[in-house]
C-alpha cells in the first residue's frame, strides 16, 4: 500500500496485523514483553510500518515501536532514523539530532540520516 501512495491503507493493514496473536510454538524464543503480535525482530528488517506510521502523522507509534527495538539491540542504525525523523517532528529536535548522530555511528555511510542531520543544522538547531 506505502508503493501504491496509500499510508493509511498500511496503517490499516499493519494495524490489523498486529492484532493477529502469534504462535509461540514458531519462535519459542520471543520475549514474553514484545510490545506487539508481530515477529519480535520484523523492525530489524522490515521499515514499512515506521514509514506508514511516520507519514500518517502517527509519531508516538513510530517512536514507541523505534524505542522497543533499541532496548533490544543498541546499533539499529533504521531505528534511530525514523525515530530521530519522528521526534524532529513532534518538535523534540535535541533528541531528533541525538537520534540521527547515532545512525551515522552505527553507519555512517547512512546517507539520510546525513542528510536530515544537515537540515537540522541548516535549521540552527545546534
Amino acid at each position: 500500500m506505502l508503493r501504491l501512495g496509500q499510508p493509511q491503507a498500511a496503517v490499516q493493514a499493519y494495524d490489523q496485523s498486529r492484532r493477529i496473536a502469534p504462535d509461540r510454538t514458531l519462535d519459542p524464543r520471543r520475549p514474553a514483553n514484545a510490545p506487539n503480535n508481530w515477529p519480535w525482530r520484523m523492525l530489524w528488517y522490515q521499515f514499512g510500518p515506521y514509514e506508514a506510521y511516520f507519514k500518517t502523522g502517527r509519531y508516538p507509534e513510530v517512536i514507541a515501536l523505534a524505542s522497543d527495538v533499541l532496548g533490544r539491540i543498541e546499533d539499529h542504525e533504521e531505528s534511530y532514523y525514523w525515530r530521530g525523523l519522528a521526534r524532529q517532528a513532534q518538535g523534540n529536535l535535541e533528541a531528533a539530532w541525538a537520534d540521527f548522530q547515532a545512525a551515522l555511528r552505527y553507519r555512517p555511510s547512512y546517507r539520510e540520516a546525513a542528510m536530515a542531520l544537515q537540515a537540522l543544522r541548516a535549521r540552527g538547531s545546534r
